[in-house]
């Protein structure tokens, strides 16, 4: 089979994975399908004052749902007092959205669905991303995976992976780099039952670390408080920028770790959305120094980046701010390096997202990616 053959296949049936399991036309996985909205139109009268925002801000709010899919409260994920203030302010539009219900084990049943709402200062309404779409396509996976926690299903995690190694060809200029996805079978109590590879962008690669993931550990899924047995798939990635410092990856270490050591495993309860978001190439934290600028005082700007298929970065547009904050992201975007986001074929696809830019009265530009 060719390799343009092969990512049809591929991406066929990774697509196919999150629906087979209830047979329904609507993502689902260990009997749980989320809540989604049948239209991405609501009529809706905003308030009159907006809250005050002197950036971009995003906030999850809490969408409770009954069984026959009628919107009974809304509410800020938070208890500060700008996302309350959000909350508030977009209650009665999603109040006017209808919503096909929730469904376990193919019966209608009440839940909890996270909204992320987007609002830009003196901008009247919102913007709403729901886990799911209202054509049942999930649109970010990172919401939908969270939506099984707020509806008491805790999906598998990966505790530890062993240490591997892979000998990377020197040579290779290319922005992209090689992985493999494993596919993973897991018992009640999260031991491991079967491993299989699923496809890699560089095999030489892929034997050794199926190999190194039969010594992997996992907690098990627990439906309603009952282990349960699932599959689920893992993602071993190699960044030549880390290449020489493959150590044994602990989930209980993870927020110690520099980006690329954070996202060289992952697991992914389901196939669905990009398999990766862009990654930063920086080994360590993204943060840039500006010595020839000292910033009046610690500020937060917002900036909506694209990432086209090759990693290249554009600043499309940032907050207000001052002048010599604004010199200094323009020049920032031209020193901004990426992964691009990729497909599970392996394939770049191009990217839009927002970014907080953090900076300090040292000359310290920090960047935090809100995807």
């Amino acid at each position: 089979m060719n390799r343009f053959a092969c990512i049809v296949w591929l991406v066929m049936s990774l697509s196919l994975n999150s629906i087979v399991e209830a047979g329904v036309d609507r993502p689902t996985f260990l009997g749980f399908s989320p809540a989604f909205p049948t239209d991405t139109v609501a009529v809706f009268e905003p308030p009159s004052n907006p809250p005050y925002l002197t950036r971009e801000q995003q906030t999850t709010v809490i969408v409770d749902i009954n069984k026959s899919g009628e919107v009974i409260n809304v509410q800020a994920e938070n208890s500060q007092n700008i996302d309350i203030d959000i909350a508030t302010y977009v209650y009665n539009h999603i109040m006017a959205f209808s919503f096909q219900a929730a469904l376990f084990n193919d019966k209608p049943v009440a839940s909890k669905l996270p909204v992320l709402v987007t609002m830009q200062p003196n901008r009247r309404y919102p913007n709403f991303m729901f886990p799911i779409s209202s054509d049942r396509v999930v649109k970010n996976r990172k919401l939908y995976m969270r939506t099984y926690g707020f509806n008491d299903i805790r999906l598998p995690t990966l505790e530890v992976f062993p240490k591997y190694f892979c000998n990377l060809p020197s040579n290779d200029s290319s922005n992209l780099y090689p992985f493999v996805l494993l596919k993973v079978s897991l018992d009640e109590n999260g031991q491991l039952l079967d491993v299989q590879e699923v496809f890699s962008t560089y095999p030489p690669c892929a034997q050794t670390t199926a190999s190194a993931a039969l010594w992997s550990d996992y907690a098990p899924a627990l439906v309603k408080g009952k282990p349960t047995p699932s599959e689920c798939f893992v993602v071993v990635s190699w960044f030549r920028e880390i290449a020489f410092s493959l150590s044994k990856w602990k989930l209980s270490n993870v927020d110690t770790l520099s980006p690329l050591q954070r996202w060289r495993v992952e697991l992914f309860p389901d196939t669905v959305g990009l398999l990766h978001t862009p990654l930063p190439r920086s080994a360590g934290k993204l943060e840039f120094d500006s010595p020839r600028n000292r910033f009046p005082s610690n500020d937060t700007v917002s900036a909506v980046l694209l990432i086209d298929t090759s990693g290249e970065t554009s600043i499309l547009h940032f907050s207000k701010t001052s002048k010599v904050i604004h010199q200094a992201i323009r020049k920032l975007g031209k020193k901004l390096a990426f992964y691009p986001a990729i497909d599970y074929a392996g394939l770049p696809q191009p990217f839009t997202g927002l970014v907080h830019l953090v900076f300090d009265n040292s000359g310290r530009i920090r960047i935090d990616c809100q995807w």
